[in-house]
């Protein structure tokens, strides 16, 4: 009998094969530089958004699929970066170049990129990458769906997520995530890359730089040039996803045999005024916002401070080990809230937790924003870590 699922796969292949053959296998090396990005970037926001196609038959595969198929070792780009197949949750293929001496190499899709497991279709196309760490048994930094990424922070456990911004988040009507649709990628130490990536969505196009050092934790020193298409009710800056479930004081709330599941268990500030303020997270019966204003903010992030094995008991997700991400701003932000929003969940699979940055000026059409700020990811309390300096 003839697997459906498989014969569903090969045809998506082989249309992604035929355009690959299309473009050229030796796609020549062209010049490039963070100046040519913004400038690609305003360019593409004063054209009419054209969304990014998805590859149909990604939706079959789930996520066991996904990890039937393996991005080969030989394969590896820039010293350690290997490449995500498209799924289900990420079917939107992505472009990937390679840069060195100011020239950026495209890397085509090409089946033979992959390895699948017997009896699974090969790979339909390219979702992402990340980096490997030394010795090439686990990843330190991976950008994978829309705008979002994730370091391994200091103890090589994932857990929250960052994202390139967010667009109406928890107000009323549809949110919008936009995608990155392109990267270039440099590596500029042994455990060190700058991710270039253009970002493209209905309200606004973007220019990112993301400067990443894997060292004791990560650090990203992170630029953004944000064209705006259309008005915006709600921007998002240095937006962090989190989850939590429940913890000590929301016991009930939990189904599970273990004491406590979340990612993070509060989010601190630094107000531009100096002050240090914790506000524990929840899981609410109901969507709920808060927002924090201030001026100039020195820091915020989402944090997990409880730190000990048996709180969690889990010896698989480790939670205990999930890292902190500390947004420090760079320059003047002006005024504007760090709003953090939140909604119910019964799951440790759904983040139900957002925290960014809101400015108070109107987002217009026609502007250009530009943020820049530093990414901390890491197990230590950055809070506790101000306090005593």
């Amino acid at each position: 009998m003839v697997d459906l699922y498989r014969r569903e796969m090969l045809g998506g292949l082989a249309a992604l094969v035929l355009a690959a053959r299309a473009r050229g296998a030796t796609t020549p090396a062209t010049s490039f530089s963070w100046e040519a990005l913004q400038a690609r970037a305003a360019a593409l926001a004063r054209q009419p958004y054209a969304a990014p196609p998805k590859v149909a038959a990604a939706a079959a595969v789930d996520y066991d699929k996904v990890g039937a198929i393996r991005y080969r070792e030989a394969k590896q780009l820039a010293g350690g970066i290997r490449l995500f197949p498209l799924g289900r949750y990420a079917p939107t293929p992505v472009k990937i170049n390679v840069v060195e001496n100011g020239r950026a190499t495209p890397v085509p899709f090409t089946p033979d990129l992959f390895e699948s497991e017997a009896g699974h279709a090969p790979a339909l196309g390219i979702a992402g990458f990340r980096a490997m760490a030394p010795g090439g048994k686990s990843d330190w930094l991976a950008f994978m769906g829309a705008s979002y990424f994730r370091t391994a922070g200091s103890q090589d456990q994932y857990g929250l997520s960052a994202r390139g911004i967010a667009i109406d988040t928890g107000i009323s009507g549809k949110e919008e995530f936009p995608d990155f649709t392109e990267f270039w990628i440099e590596r500029t130490g042994p455990q060190a890359y700058t991710i270039y990536a253009l970002m493209d969505g209905p309200s606004l196009t973007g220019a990112y730089r993301f400067e990443s050092t894997h060292a004791n934790g990560v650090r990203q020193r992170v630029s953004s040039v944000l064209n705006i298409r259309r008005d915006i009710r709600r921007l998002g800056i240095a937006p962090a996803t989190s989850m939590f479930w429940y913890g000590e004081g929301n016991r009930a709330a939990g189904t599970d045999w273990r004491p406590e599941i979340h990612d993070s268990d509060g989010l601190a500030l630094h107000t531009g005024a100096g002050e240090r303020i914790w506000r524990p997270l929840a899981n609410p019966p109901h969507e709920t916002t808060d927002s924090f204003q201030d001026e100039n903010p020195k820091g915020f992030g989402l944090i997990q401070r409880d730190r000990a094995f048996d709180h969690y008991q889990d010896d698989g997700a480790f939670y205990d080990r999930r890292a902190n991400l500390w947004v420090e701003p760079q320059g003047q932000w002006g005024k504007g809230a760090v709003t953090l929003f939140a909604f119910p969940t019964a799951a440790e699979t759904v983040d139900n937790i957002v925290a960014f940055w809101t400015p108070a000026a109107p987002v217009r059409a026609g502007q250009t924003l530009k943020y820049d700020y530093a990414l901390t990811w890491s197990s230590t309390d950055p809070t506790v870590a101000t306090a005593c300096a």
